[in-house]
């Protein structure tokens, strides 16, 4: 569900599923600083665990309307809620938005040692378009 999110929530959330990341997140950006970005910059797409917490978050940029190119940012679902298929059904979500809003590309970096990750988009029909010493740059066509 899309639902715009506080910076103190984007933040908690961030900080509470920093481990998840290989890097970690916190190795390659400040977290306060990107949570504030998050916040004012990109839409948020949230589900919710039958205890009203977050079970999982994806940020995302839909603002190059020249080229109608989408950019996700970030995306994880927490650890103990793993296993159960909310990865896909975000990404389902965010890719609803983006053909709804008539963004043509939703494109992503993900960081090389990070293969379970390049492994889940993939799965979901994205292609590796490009690389450089750390990342794998990742796209998928939206029609």
């Amino acid at each position: 569900m899309r639902n715009k999110q506080t910076y103190d929530t984007i933040k908690n959330y961030i900080y509470d599923n920093n481990n998840q990341f290989s890097p970690k997140l916190s190795e390659l950006v400040d977290i306060d600083k990107y949570a504030r970005k998050l916040e004012n910059l990109a839409e948020h797409f949230l589900l919710y665990n039958k205890n009203e917490e977050i079970s999982a978050f994806a940020a995302v940029y839909f603002n190059d309307y020249n080229t109608n190119i989408a950019f996700l940012t970030y995306i994880n679902v927490n650890k103990n809620e793993q296993g159960r298929g909310l990865g896909n059904k975000l990404l389902r979500e965010i890719i609803e938005f983006a053909k709804n809003n008539k963004f043509k590309e939703l494109k992503l970096e993900v960081s090389k040692s990070n293969l379970s990750a390049k492994s889940f988009y993939e799965k979901n029909k994205f292609k590796v378009t490009d690389e450089n010493k750390t990342s794998f740059f990742i796209s998928k066509k939206i029609n």
